[in-house]
């Protein structure tokens, strides 16, 4: 007997779909093939393959941060901020297509109730970010820069390793590290010069 097709067997079937063969490949058709029913039942479910992906975007976000709610739990400052991006950098090396599918999200797809672009899943993993830099007297916009930077830096990793344009044998994970260490190491000259981020006051997760 097939398993009840629910949203979250599609999105998780959708998700290994995606990781496999990218997620500017992914289908109606591939993904009702494996869930063994027919196409009109899928469009059903998600309406287009427009709604499939922000299915898939929406149960990504929410795994995304259970991982690294788990990566930061008990940190602080510099140290939470680099456990997160570590567990960041893992999920899209591990998850290609479903990390893909979240970064796009308020450009491309759409809200389950209107036609018109969704509020970002993203910004749930972003608010995670911005809480670690609660009381450190900077500035929002100096902290959003800093968060665009960090993203940046996830982001380039993860798509470049995703398509496996690294031709240098080294590990990329390694190279991210080391990349990350000196990134917040200019976070941390800039926060000196105001108030220390692994002051006692600021947020932990």
């Amino acid at each position: 007997m097939k398993d009840e097709v629910t949203d979250a067997l599609i999105a998780r079937t959708a998700g290994e779909i995606a990781d496999r063969v990218g997620l500017e490949n992914l289908s109606l058709k591939e993904v009702a093939e494996k869930l063994e029913i027919k196409s009109p039942s899928l469009i059903f479910h998600v309406k287009s393959l427009k709604g499939l992906k922000n299915l898939l975007g929406k149960y990504t976000t929410r795994l995304m941060v259970a991982e690294l709610m788990e990566a930061g739990f008990g940190k602080s400052g510099l140290d939470a901020i680099a456990a997160l991006g570590d567990a960041a950098v893992k999920f899209a090396f591990a998850h290609p297509g479903m990390y893909e599918s979240v970064q796009w999200m308020n450009i491309y797809y759409v809200s389950a109730d209107q036609e018109e672009p969704g509020y970002s899943e993203f910004q749930r993993i972003t608010d995670l970010f911005f809480r670690l830099f609660e009381g450190s007297s900077l500035e929002t916009v100096e902290v959003s820069h800093i968060i665009r930077g960090f993203r940046c830096l996830i982001h380039g990793f993860a798509t470049i390793a995703g398509h496996k344009g690294f031709g240098h044998p080294s590990d990329a994970a390694e190279s991210f590290d080391y990349c990350l260490a000196l990134y917040l190491a200019g976070v941390e000259r800039k926060l000196a010069e105001k108030r220390p981020l692994n002051d006692e006051s600021h947020a932990e997760l």
